[in-house]
């Protein structure tokens, strides 16, 4: 599967822009219509603040992760949290 990975770098330019310009967030949205007009998903990572994340969602990314969520997990500590109770009633 192919996707298109927006990083941290990337996502601060484009949220400094976004300040900067009133809410203007062009470069990126370009890039992401880009990426689902030749059916690429879109990948935001690096993701640290809920601003972000609206922007992100508004913008019709399709996975974001960084470390609003969590750090970066071994597989094993991975695998141990997502069988937890926690992570089951939320699938629900």
């Amino acid at each position: 599967m192919l996707s298109l990975n927006i990083i941290c770098g990337f996502m601060l330019l484009c949220e400094y822009l976004f300040y900067v310009y009133k809410g203007t967030t062009g470069a990126m949205n370009v890039l992401i219509m880009l990426a689902k007009d030749i059916d690429i998903d879109t990948v935001a990572e690096g993701v640290e603040q809920n601003n972000q994340i609206n922007v992100l969602k508004g913008l019709g990314v399709d996975v974001i992760q960084g470390y609003y969520f969590d750090k970066p997990l071994r597989k094993e500590d991975m695998t141990e949290r997502l069988r937890s109770p926690y992570y089951k009633n939320m699938q629900s």
